[in-house]
């Protein structure tokens, strides 16, 4: 069997309306020396019926997992693949047809362990085209699925994606790359399309609070060599904590993000906002409560 260059790992949930899209963005690569591996994380939809529908491509390799999460499906994939270079794909997002071409100029010229872009364009519901999506600042470079490659023997040596992280999984692995001194080439602009998702601002916040902080406990070496970056993980735990009901850890993240910076005047006014996004939370779980006791 001829070992392809590039591993392409696409984790499925539920994806059956969508993950159709992310398959044809692969098999229309121009490069076409891929393998492509398809992980079903416990779906209850038609993902595994949509998905049979591509493999008479030989390229394409199928495996069902029960349900354990984005990062666990990401590093089964990962253990399947043969190639040396790895692609993460999400499933509702698509690569365009010179993506791996890309990839391969690049690697070409560098000895690097990982090809990063410094933007992505991201897409809404109705398909309108938004402005670039920029990179992380404390890295230099997009973390996105999708935007990057990395040598399968790096991302093995990193241990892979942290299973626990539902959220900031790929922030978590690049600081990681980081810390262990790794290296990286940078292109400017990825051939990733990031599908906004209707309800992706409102489906993941619970998340999105616990795994900041997780991650920030996690990387404290990190962290306090980018106070920058701190600052900013303060900033997002405490926007985010009142929208899930949580006050008083948003007020001791808030302290926490004015004592780094105590003259950054937005932060005093996402405190007046940070009341109403609490009541508003408990306002909508009573009518939600009022309305169930009443049917």
């Amino acid at each position: 069997m001829l070992v392809p260059q590039f591993s392409i790992v696409i984790p499925a949930y539920n994806a059956e309306e969508h993950i159709a899209r992310s398959i044809k963005s692969v098999i229309g690569q121009t490069f076409v020396d891929w393998e492509l591996i398809i992980v079903n994380d416990g779906s209850i939809d038609e993902t595994k019926a949509v998905v049979e529908t591509f493999l008479i491509d030989g390229r394409i390799r199928y495996f069902d997992q029960k349900n354990q999460g984005v990062s666990s499906a990401r590093n089964f994939g990962a253990s399947c693949a043969i190639a040396p270079w790895l692609v993460f794909l999400d499933s509702d997002d698509e690569i365009l047809s010179d993506c791996l071409d890309r990839f391969v100029e690049s690697i070409k010229f560098t000895n690097a362990d990982a090809v990063v872009a410094s933007s992505s364009y991201s897409v809404l519901p109705d398909g309108t085209i938004l402005r670039r999506m920029k990179c992380d600042q404390s890295l230099g470079f997009q973390v996105i699925t999708g935007s990057w490659c990395m040598k399968r023997q790096a991302f093995n040596k990193l241990g892979g994606y942290d299973s626990q992280l539902k959220f900031g999984e790929n922030f978590d692995l690049f600081i990681r790359f980081k810390m262990h001194s790794f290296t990286h080439t940078l292109v400017e602009q990825s051939r990733l399309q990031y599908h906004i998702a209707a309800n992706r601002a409102d489906k993941h916040k619970k998340n999105k609070v616990k795994d900041s902080i997780y991650i920030l406990n996690k990387n404290k070496l990190f962290f306090q060599g980018n106070p920058k970056s701190k600052w900013n993980q303060y900033n997002n735990i405490a926007v985010l904590a009142p929208r899930i009901g949580q006050l008083m850890l948003s007020l001791e993240y808030f302290g926490k993000s004015i004592r780094m910076r105590p003259f950054y005047w937005k932060s005093y006014f996402r405190i007046l906002r940070a009341f109403p996004d609490w009541l508003k939370f408990h306002m909508e779980r009573l009518c939600e409560s009022s309305y169930k006791a009443s049917s």
